[in-house]
């Protein structure tokens, strides 16, 4: 036995056993109750979806997801992609969403069931779904749960359902968070109660889709009873040997195996002979066949036909030439068309047919290319003989309708209405070589039409290709063919689809008949048509063949069949069968009400009543004045004791049979339905006076008072005597005249006698702020600002701010991480060029060289004239600055006798400096004598002047892009930013609005930003660009007064600068994020007083002070100072140090848009973000 066939055994003993034992709730995941209050609920409705995000990554087909939405109808989506509801088409591939169904149907939570979910990280759950997988999966051994989210389905009804029972079921999807997740499917023992639901917005009910779809179109994978009635047995079977518990790997690569189907096998057989009794009249040309049922007539061997008409062989058809009217309506039209019908077929084991339809304008082609269509296939079947191979039981339409048929086909394009077209086929002679079509048509047909517009007036080879589909017609009753089929046309490349339902009548003998089908193929790949415009015709060639059916069809379940609305159709082989209820009469076709009451005796043995019939049944009703008994027999109705009469309250009632009468007591006059009370005299105002049935005066003290009714009626103070009110406890007692009043208290809610307490946290939300928590207390409350939040939390006046935990450093990133705040809380991340979690931070180990050391295993403490990312010597590299009127270099390793001047002029008054590395030249802003900017070699040969500013008022800072071949500079007098080329020429103002006093400026000519200083006493800013001038944006403001000096680290993309007011170095990211303190001067012994520029050097950063004549340095990451650097020059001219540059020997690698490739037409290229370039 194979495999499947002992699963089979097994599911069959299992389910015919009963004894298979399901999940009972109590080993379900705890949900709702009993999940200690951490579940969440889906607000009721038929169709409602929460969308949930983690904080750790879930995996679904080799992706990650962190927002999971949970849908009412069974269905969990991944990502945000679920904008909207998912239509349940039942096709898993078809699904364009990452999608886990556990269930997926109409589900309605309005009348009945509850949807919990929640996202678990408890120790003790996360363990035993661990222990579950890893038992489970032989590669899942070192799996361990880091979180579990928990969806639970409790009696949850189908569309529009009440007090039906409901479906239990639950979804756990669990995750380690680094790489795999899994699915695990609970089914309550019984717990799938239903299985289809009602109809919802047009679709039909049908079996939920229960499995699993990556959402690309191929990855998917469906439980076993998916889109089928087994799914009622996910309860009792399962992949893990635990009924009703199904558990599959989804995080790489497609889920693991489920179950199989079990088919069934169907059996029936029985005989009688009337032909040997000569009862049957068949004609010459047949012989007579008998059956269990009676006789039919069948032509002989040799022949063909129906039994009525035999025929030899049928060489070709002929169809008559024949007008017909063609009646198109669509939406906002209605056409009529008299075309002219043409045709031909030879009928053969392939029988070729051959249709045409002229008088078609082209607008119309497409309705005309449907019917041509449709009759086709009618004749093919009609016509067509068994292919070669296939059984001689099959029989072509005219050896079941050898004298004719009728029927009509109904072509449903989507959801519209059907076009429906009505036709009958007759033969015209004993052959059957000519035959008479005539058509009928109706219905609405849809604006597929515009496939055919495409065409113009003068196109000679517009074509239609209906694709190849087989067509099953299926004998289900004697005389009635059924035959169903989705088509396919592609119109000069355009593309529809449409499905056709097809009811054909003709005369068969009922005796030898047995459901059967056909399969009628056509030979070629597709079925085309052509459009002659000239003459207005469309035709078609085409050929068929008979051969067998590949299987059974479930019209019952297609809801394609001709029952009436309110019989039962039941499926049976090839066919079905229609059953009128009880009450109804008919042949299930045609159902008709039985009128019980139609012949008037029906009730007659129940006496005093009538009969009234109704839809299936009928019902004795007793006629008025009469009741009901339990032994359905009708009684007189007392009126008067049973209290259904309409007499007043002061009128006496006395019954008669069928009826009553009524009588106003003494004291009161009236009919007795209406009787007047005749005033008293003798009693107190406060008093109310009856009379009793003798007509006498009977006085009473109203309801509050007390006394004899006649002479005193005294107020009674209910409120003194707790056993006279009834007030809550809750409440107030107030008296009055002859009463009194309750009235809950403040906090408190009701009628005054019940009175309970308002929960202001829900009634009145408006009493607490906007981020804060209400909690409610016996007859008041009490507002909180939430974790996060802090201030006055009551309303109206109140308020609960956010707070800053970054900005008062009660976070806990790490030195090196990055604090970002948002509402109620913050995160931490690493700086760039960082790497860990944000609450720790390291960068990557290094080996260091030339005497370095390793910090912590992740940095390198070069020691003085060494840098780099491993304390390499940068042999050639020194230190270049600018002071008084000398241009001067420190060499590495440098010591105290290190300065040399490279460049001495008495004239000139060095500001900014910056190095051309491509080049080997220094650049130095010069405000002495002839303003202008400079150059020389790294020894102080080649002195030139680069270009004269006589117009400048101040150049201070300079800043080179050696790939792009420009140099940027800032003036503060006349508050612009400038750039030209390195030869002096194509000087373009980049900014000349929002300057002050613009000092230092740095640029990153690969990833394109520049960055100045402006330490306008108003408002001092570093700003940050691009290079060609664009996205200009203020990058560090607050908490800065002198922001002198400003370099880069390329490397980590930091900004460093240094502020002569605040007496510190400081630096942030590029994006302005991860402000941090370096180096505070006055902290550590004067090291930094009035910085004025500032450079990178290896793993050091340089800064010149106007306080000293020494360059301080000190460690880029870890803020470690060093000795200075004597900067005395020979002779002992002191003049305080300004500009400072960084001389490396070797230009970084790195590329941007204007130096990558020769530039057309462009005097002055500046570079932008993402390799864009700007010209002037």
């Amino acid at each position: 036995m194979d495999k499947i066939s002992w699963l089979s055994l097994i599911i069959t003993l299992f389910i015919s056993c009963n004894v298979v034992l399901s999940i009972p709730l109590s080993q379900f995941f705890p949900y709702g109750s009993s999940a200690n209050s951490l579940d969440r609920t889906v607000p009721r409705s038929d169709y409602q979806k929460i969308l949930y995000t983690s904080t750790v990554d879930y995996f679904f087909y080799n992706k990650h997801y962190k927002t999971i939405q949970v849908h009412t109808n069974g269905i969990i989506t991944l990502g945000t992609g679920a904008t909207s509801m998912i239509a349940i088409n039942f096709n898993l591939d078809s699904i364009r969403i990452p999608i886990i169904c556990p269930f997926a149907d109409h589900i309605d939570t309005r009348g009945t069931g509850v949807i919990y979910y929640r996202e678990d990280s408890t120790e003790q759950l996360l363990s035993q779904v661990s222990t579950n997988i890893q038992k489970s999966f032989t590669g899942a051994s070192t799996f361990v749960a880091q979180r579990a989210f928990i969806t639970t389905w409790e009696n949850v009804g189908f569309y529009n359902s009440s007090s039906t029972p409901g479906n239990t079921f639950q979804v756990v999807i669990v995750t380690d968070g680094q790489r795999e997740s899994y699915a695990m499917f609970l089914y309550e023992n019984d717990g799938l109660r239903w299985l289809r639901s009602q109809p919802k917005l047009g679709i039909t009910p049908r079996y939920p889709l229960i499995g699993f779809a990556a959402g690309n179109g191929i990855g998917s994978y469906s439980l076993y009873g998916s889109s089928t009635a087994n799914a009622s047995a996910l309860p009792s079977l399962s992949n893990v040997d635990i009924p009703g518990k199904w558990l599959y790997q989804i995080g790489n690569g497609s889920p693991g195996q489920g179950g199989k189907i079990t088919p069934a096998v169907l059996v029936n057989g029985s005989s009688v002979n009337l032909c040997s009794m000569g009862y049957p009249r068949c004609s010459s040309q047949s012989i007579c066949n008998n059956y269990a049922t009676g006789y039919c007539c069948a032509c002989p061997n040799g022949t063909k036909g129906n039994g009525k008409i035999c025929y030899s062989q049928i060489h070709s058809m002929s169809l008559a030439d024949a007008t017909v009217q063609i009646n198109v309506q669509r939406q906002n039209s209605n056409t009529t068309l008299s075309a002219q019908m043409h045709g031909l077929a030879y009928p053969r084991s392939f029988c070729r047919c051959y249709l045409a339809m002229s008088r078609i304008p082209i607008e119309e082609v497409i309705v005309a290319e449907v019917i041509l269509d449709e009759l086709g296939l009618l004749l093919g079947w009609y016509y067509a003989d068994r292919a070669v191979g296939e059984p001689e039981s099959l029989a072509n339409g005219h050896s079941l309708a050898g004298d004719g048929f009728h029927g009509t086909s109904r072509i449903h394009f989507g959801l519209q209405s059907a076009f429906v077209l009505k036709y009958s086929m007759v033969p015209t002679d004993a052959n059957a070589d000519n035959i008479l079509i005539n058509i009928e048509t109706s219905g609405l047909f849809p604006d597929v039409t515009q496939l055919s517009n495409n065409a113009t007036s003068n196109q000679t080879d517009l074509f239609a290709q209906f694709e190849a589909n087989d067509q099953y017609f299926y004998n289900v009753a004697p005389g009635k063919e059924l035959a169903i089929i989705n088509n396919h046309v592609n119109l000069n490349g355009t593309n529809a689809i449409y499905r056709t339902t097809r009811f054909i009548y003709h005369t068969q003998c009922s005796s030898d008949w047995r459901a059967s089908g056909v399969r009628v193929r056509s030979t070629d790949s597709y079925r085309q048509f052509t459009y002659d415009p000239t003459r207005q015709m469309v035709q078609s060639t085409t050929t068929f063949a008979l051969t067998n059916t590949s299987g059974d069809v479930n019209f019952c379940a297609l809801g394609v069949h001709d029952c009436d609305p309110i019989a039962q159709c039941f499926t049976e082989p090839y066919s079905y069968r229609c059953v009128c209820p009880q009450g109804y009469t008919g042949d299930g076709h045609v159902c008709i009400d039985v009128n019980e009451c139609y012949d008037g005796t029906i009730c007659q043995p129940k006496s005093n009543s009538y009969c009234i019939n109704t839809p299936g049944s009928y019902k004795c009703q007793c006629f008025h004045g009469y009741l009901e008994t339990a032994n359905n027999t009708c009684i007189d109705l007392n009126e008067c004791s049973s209290g259904i009469n309409n007499c007043s309250q002061y009128a006496n009632c006395t019954n008669t049979i069928a009826s009553y009468y009524c009588d106003c007591w003494h004291g009161y006059y009236g009919d007795g339905n209406n009787c007047t009370f005749i005033p008293c005299r003798l009693c107190h105002r406060d008093a109310i006076c009856t009379r009793d049935r003798a007509g006498d005066e009977i006085c009473t003290c109203k309801p509050g008072y007390e006394g004899d009714g006649r002479l005193s009626c005294r107020d009674i103070n209910e409120c003194s005597s707790p056993t006279l009110n009834n007030c809550s406890q809750f409440a107030s007692c107030t008296n009055s005249n002859g009463s009194f009043s309750c009235a809950c208290l403040p906090g408190y809610k009701g009628n005054g006698e019940n009175c309970t307490d308002i929960n202001e946290c829900v009634e009145e939300s408006y009493r607490c702020v906007p981020n804060s928590s209400c909690d409610n207390s016996i007859g008041s409350f009490n507002c909180s600002c939430n974790d996060g939040y802090r201030g006055n939390p009551y309303a109206p006046t109140g308020n609960c701010t956010d707070i800053n935990e970054c900005e008062e450093g009660s976070h806990n990133c790490h030195r090196y991480g990055i604090c970002t705040n948002s509402p109620s809380t913050f995160s931490c991340r690493c700086e760039t060029g960082f790497i860990g979690n944000g609450t720790f931070c390291e960068l990557p180990c290094k080996r260091c060289f030339n005497g370095g050391k390793c910090i912590n295993d992740t940095e390198c403490d070069c020691p003085p004239g060494f840098a780099g990312r491993y304390c390499q010597l940068n042999e050639g590299s020194f230190l270049a600055y600018a002071q008084g009127y000398t241009i001067q270099r420190v060499n590495f390793p440098a010591n105290t006798s290190d300065p040399t001047v490279i460049v001495h002029d008495q004239y000139q008054l060095g500001i900014g400096i910056d190095f051309d590395c491509k080049e080997n030249s220094i650049y130095w802003s010069n405000i002495g004598g002839g303003k202008s900017i400079m150059k020389s070699d790294p020894i102080g040969g080649n002195v030139t002047v680069v270009a004269t500013l006589n117009d400048s008022s101040s150049v201070e800072g300079i800043a080179i892009d050696s790939i792009s071949r420009t140099i940027y500079w800032t003036d503060s007098g006349n508050d612009v930013i400038e750039v030209m080329k390195l030869d002096g020429t194509n000087r373009q103002v980049l900014f000349d609005t929002e300057l002050v006093n613009p000092r230092a400026i740095a640029i990153d000519p690969v990833v394109g930003f520049i960055f100045w200083t402006d330490w306008n006493r108003e408002n001092p800013r570093i700003v940050r660009s691009t290079a060609d001038g664009k996205d200009r944006v203020n990058l560090v403001v607050g908490n800065l007064k002198l922001p002198n000096a400003l370099t880069l680290d390329t490397e980590l993309k930091r900004v460093y600068w240094a502020d002569a007011g605040t007496n510190m170095v400081e630096y942030c990211s590029y994006t302005g994020e991860g402000r941090k303190t370096l180096h505070k001067g006055f902290s550590t012994g004067n090291s930094l007083i009035y910085p004025f520029a500032l450079a990178l050097y290896g793993d050091y950063l340089y800064w010149s002070d106007w306080s000293s004549y020494d360059l301080q340095r000190i460690h880029r990451i870890t803020g470690k100072l060093l000795d200075p650097i004597s900067t005395k020059p020979l002779g002992g001219s002191y003049y305080r140090i300004d500009g400072i540059a960084s001389v490396i020997k070797e230009c970084s690698q790195g590329a941007n848009a204007c130096g990558s490739m020769p530039i057309v037409n462009c005097n002055l290229c500046l570079p932008g973000l993402n390799n864009t370039r700007t010209c002037y």
